[in-house]
């Protein structure tokens, strides 16, 4: 069983860690706008989107590094098993006005978005929440 497991792990290990490479956290953040699209025939490509732009403690526009990426988008027809809860994640962060922590894809953009990989509130007291 010991042989198996080392196996498996040195097989891993080999594996292109690539796919995580796209991936840009940013912390420390509050909801500024929030927008749910639904059909846009001059911009079909954003059709049933939640858009999401971020700014910082001081009210300035956060792009999270990414120069002209303004928003942060999730797809509900690609993602909707978890469309909901993102987009109720971003309403009850934007009302209470909690920081938040985000993580998006840089290599996915449309327009001036990129495509939103997680949403996490933060605690004003213990840092962020973590999932067990």
């Amino acid at each position: 069983m010991k042989k198996l497991f080392l196996l498996l792990l040195s097989i891993t290990s080999l594996l292109p860690m690539t796919a995580y490479a796209s991936v840009v956290e940013c912390a420390n953040a509050y909801i500024d706008t929030i927008a749910i699209e639904a059909d846009r025939p001059d911009k079909a490509s954003l059709s049933k989107t939640l858009l999401i732009s971020f700014k910082d403690a001081n009210g300035n526009l956060l792009t999270c590094g990414m120069g002209t990426g303004r928003y942060a988008y999730l797809e509900a027809t690609k993602h909707p098993e978890v469309f909901n809860a993102m987009m109720s994640i971003a309403f009850m962060a934007k009302a209470n006005n909690l920081p938040v922590r985000y993580f998006i894809l840089s290599d996915r953009q449309k327009f001036s978005a990129r495509e939103l990989s997680v949403i996490q509130l933060q605690s004003s007291i213990s840092g962020f929440y973590e999932l067990k």
